[in-house]
């Protein structure tokens, strides 16, 4: 097989050989190592997640209502979870265990493996060094969270890597091919967004809308003349951009309907003000009557929101966009037994920004809290106040430190929330000494290259995601996570060029050596 073939065949290589690789690990991790090696974290059936434990048991209740009633009884979204209705179709095809769900989700991370080659290929990297830095991520082992147990980030990275690929990755000669291969990209992304995180259609469009200055900054710096330097590679990323925001639009107004039909809207970062979204919370019984005295005075609509109980538990609103309940500080002293700061204060308006823009905002803010409300001891900045627009972009720069730098050296070691987290929080740390010098070495990259388009809106693409994740989700293990994909992009960046600096060190030590095997009088001289 000659150098040609086998590079026109690398992608099918590769796919393969990380397919292969991802499905004998998570057996081995669910058959062998957990119970048999590490037996403190099992939780049964080869997990060690709670929430994959609970997905699990979703799953298997739906499969066997389908195995009683047949395919009209399937389910998309058992107990309102999405990957527990993916599971019970493979429950019921194959058998109600979670190493059913190997082969899906080893397919999702071979698949976005291969689309990380290619995009490291566009950007101008080689065959060895792209494939080295693909391997990487696939090896990582923070992805076995999804491969080796039961959760949807493997469909989300390979729906934003599909963004991207389509968006930067894509060549074509003409204005026809280029578009005719972007459109069923991006309806291919919707789709993964949808199984996975719907609310991703949103922010990955403004996120693609801010693409636009980009572009066009970047044209006026790097052409002789800021109107002839925006070329043609420069219109077709922002065609792609198009096709997908076209598509997400379409995808999200499909979304608001079920959920206006349904009633019952879940938690997204979309304002949805005909239903106030909710979060639990737990009172004593002093507040629970101060809360039901107040309830009376409400309307019945609003009684029914505020005063819904199951236990010693009450559901309580979030602020909504016209006023609402807001929570004090001492509320929440429960939820870990110390003081915890209320992300709920009052939010203030600008009064400045279109109300559509502002309550992008409003939502980003009132979002954040959740996470905060959680147990957990991987909490940063829980003191921040991001009341206002202007607080939110102030705290921008701290939030892609976050995104791209946590864990921090205090979460390297200690106690985690769970026996698992507890477990690898020393490998952690290790692992992320490494990710910053192969960061490090990215910029190095991009510093190098800065005058391409591709590499400068993969560039934003990345580190506007990161951020983003890093406001909302200021939980350190969950960011881990959610940022993995547009992360590791940063992270193979850089070991591919550690690779490419290599290659091209040995070929001009190689060509010097020849050279003076050549001209042996110089030695001489």
């Amino acid at each position: 097989m000659n150098n040609d073939v086998l590079k026109s065949r690398m992608p099918l290589i590769l796919f393969g050989a990380y397919f292969i690789y991802s499905s004998a690990v998570a057996l081995l991790i669910q058959l062998v190592i957990l119970p048999h090696f590490l037996p403190q974290i099992h939780l049964g059936h080869g997990l060690c997640i709670g929430d994959a434990m609970s997905i699990h048991e979703w799953a298997g209740e739906a499969a066997a209502k389908m195995r009683e009633q047949g395919w009209a009884a399937w389910d998309l979204y058992p107990q309102s979870q999405l990957t527990g209705g993916i599971a019970s179709v493979f429950y019921y095809l194959i058998a109600s265990e979670p190493w059913a769900m190997i082969p899906y989700n080893a397919f999702l991370h071979a698949s976005a493996g291969v689309l990380l080659y290619l995009i490291l290929k566009r950007i101008g990297l080689s065959s060895l060094p792209a494939g080295m830095g693909s391997m990487v991520f696939v090896l990582n082992p923070t992805s076995l969270e999804w491969v080796a147990q039961m959760q949807k980030d493997g469909m989300f990275i390979l729906g934003n890597y599909l963004v991207f690929w389509g968006v930067i990755g894509r060549e074509a000669n003409t204005w026809k091919a280029y578009t005719s291969r972007m459109i069923p990209v991006a309806v291919l992304a919707s789709f993964c967004f949808y199984l996975s995180r719907p609310y991703w259609y949103q922010i990955l469009s403004v996120i693609l809308l801010g693409l636009i200055p980009v572009l066009l900054i970047h044209a006026f710096f790097n052409g002789r003349d800021g109107r002839e330097s925006f070329n043609l590679l420069h219109w077709k990323i922002m065609v792609g951009s198009f096709c997908c925001l076209v598509c997400f639009w379409a995808a999200d107004q499909g979304l608001v309907q079920r959920e206006i039909q349904a009633g019952n809207p879940r938690l997204t970062f979309r304002y949805v003000p005909e239903v106030p979204i909710q979060i639990e919370m737990k009172q004593s019984a002093t507040q629970q009557s101060a809360t039901q005295q107040s309830a009376t005075q409400q309307s019945a609509t609003q009684q029914s929101a505020t005063q819904q109980r199951k236990g010693d538990n009450i559901l309580a609103e979030t602020p909504s966009w016209t006023g609402g309940y807001y929570a004090k500080k001492d509320d929440f002293n429960w939820i870990e037994k110390k003081k915890v700061s209320c992300p709920f204060q009052k939010w203030e308006k600008t009064g400045f920004f279109p109300d559509f823009i502002e309550r992008r905002m409003f939502t980003i803010w009132s979002t954040r809290g959740s996470p905060l409300l959680t147990p957990g001891g991987s909490k940063v900045d829980r003191d921040a106040d991001l009341s206002s627009f202007w607080k939110i972009i102030a705290y921008l720069p701290r939030a892609v430190q976050v995104g791209w730098l946590s864990p921090f050296p205090d979460l390297w070691t200690g106690q985690g929330s769970s026996a698992a987290m507890t477990l690898v929080r020393p490998m952690v740390g290790a692992m992320t000494l490494v990710c910053w010098l192969f960061l490090a070495m990215a910029l190095g990259f991009v510093w190098k290259n800065r005058s391409r388009v591709e590499v400068l809106s993969l560039l934003y693409l990345c580190v506007g995601a990161v951020a983003i994740f890093a406001l909302v989700y200021p939980v350190v293990g969950t960011l881990i996570r959610f940022r993995y994909g547009f992360y590791m992009v940063g992270v193979s960046l850089g070991i591919a060029f550690l690779v490419e600096k290599i290659m091209l060190w040995q070929k001009s030590k190689s060509e010097s050596v020849l050279t003076k095997e050549e001209n042996p009088s110089r030695m001489t001289k």
